[in-house]
């Protein structure tokens, strides 16, 4: 998120086009949260004053324990406003996508009262799942591992998700 401020007007800032979505406008003791687009892309900021601002701008970048994944976003925003080709957004790999997926789908399908062997039939196909030796398989540990991560997601673990950079 941005946390946007307006600046004394100079001849070296940018003067930034915003196209608010008022519908997910908020108002909050610290400011205005809203959603805009820039360039094309949709970023949320907070807007302290409590209003967008129509002129320069300033951007606040916190020194805490998130200011790589806060640079990143500066920087697809800055692409943004100036219209170059946007930097790709590399918090969620494919990889991490789709294990992402069968964790959802394996929590789910837990939640629906199937079982293990079930829950890895599908998400890695009958084919590949042996009744036989589902005891002593790679893919069981991983299924079980899937619905407790997808547990692990659902009960608020999926805001981990936007930050990139780990905390140390």
């Amino acid at each position: 998120m941005l946390i946007l401020v307006p600046s004394p007007t100079t001849h070296h800032l940018v003067s930034p086009k915003f196209s608010v979505e008022r519908r997910y406008a908020r108002t909050a003791p610290e400011g205005l949260y809203v959603q805009f687009k820039a360039g094309g892309q949709g970023f949320a900021a907070l807007c302290l004053g409590g209003c967008v601002p129509d002129g320069p701008t300033g951007i606040v970048v916190l020194p805490d324990d998130y200011v790589r994944d806060r640079i990143d976003t500066l920087l697809r925003f800055h692409n943004a406003l100036r219209h170059r080709r946007p930097l790709s957004d590399e918090r969620l790999t494919p990889l991490r996508r789709r294990n992402l997926r069968q964790m959802l789908q394996a929590v789910d399908a837990r939640l629906a009262g199937a079982t293990y062997p079930e829950i890895g039939e599908v998400i890695f196909g009958a084919e590949r799942v042996s009744a036989i030796a589902w005891k002593s398989m790679a893919l069981r540990d991983t299924t079980m591992h899937r619905v407790r991560d997808g547990r692990t997601l659902v009960a608020g673990g999926y805001r981990t998700l936007l930050y990139r950079h780990r905390v140390c």
